[in-house]
């Protein structure tokens, strides 16, 4: 919605190397349909454009208007693509997909992660592991408090690990029967296929 609002709204930047075309380019992209250049003025700055100076200019030929009139359509034709391909970049930035924040600690080496394996290297020692069963081992792990800091918002290819070592964790396994986790160095049960686990992990006091 917020792509579709700036197509709307907001003003479209400057051609950078349209020269002489730029005004014609300009006037065609406006979003005021009152300020927008209409046909007949367009085809008449691109003449203006393709004769030089107006002093002395003599009256267009028929060829000159063909070429006016051709510029003018692929310049309507530009303004289009440059609307569409606004969109379809927006759509892309607003899909759903990796968060951009790394996760704070490195992610555990590959070791093929199917059920029954020994855990990931450092899960012992950390507060919360998680390894991909499957390519469908989607997790969100963040630290809570007054500002939330996100680790992970991901789908782990199968047997990718990751291992978190913060003194508390907050996790959200989407799928529990895609994905091994370990609590603490504690491996916890396989849920059912489509089951929704959330977790709030503490890491063990000290000296306990």
């Amino acid at each position: 919605m917020a792509t579709l609002s700036a197509l709307a709204n907001e003003s479209t930047p400057p051609p950078q190397h349209a020269g002489a075309l730029a005004p014609v380019i300009t006037g065609l992209l406006e979003k005021n349909p009152t300020r927008r250049l209409s046909h007949a003025r367009a085809v008449d700055r691109l003449e203006r454009a393709a004769s030089g100076p107006r002093s002395g200019r003599r009256p267009p030929t028929p060829r000159l208007r063909l070429m006016a009139v051709l510029a003018l359509i692929g310049a309507t034709v530009a303004s289009c693509g440059i609307g569409a391909t606004a969109l379809i970049v927006g759509m892309m930035r607003e899909s759903p997909g990796p968060s951009p924040t790394a996760p704070s600690t490195p992610p555990a080496k590959r070791d093929g992660g199917a059920a029954g394996d020994a855990a990931p290297a450092g899960a012992e020692t950390s507060t919360f592991a998680v390894r991909a069963r499957t390519g469908a081992c989607r997790i969100f792990v963040s630290v809570p408090g007054a500002t939330t800091t996100v680790l992970s918002d991901e789908t782990l290819v199968k047997g990718d690990a990751r291992r978190y070592a913060q003194p508390r964790i907050n996790a959200v396994v989407y799928d529990a029967s895609a994905c091994d986790v370990w609590v603490r160095g504690h491996r916890q049960a396989a849920g059912a296929p489509g089951e929704r686990k959330n977790y709030t992990v503490s890491a063990k006091p000290s000296g306990g």
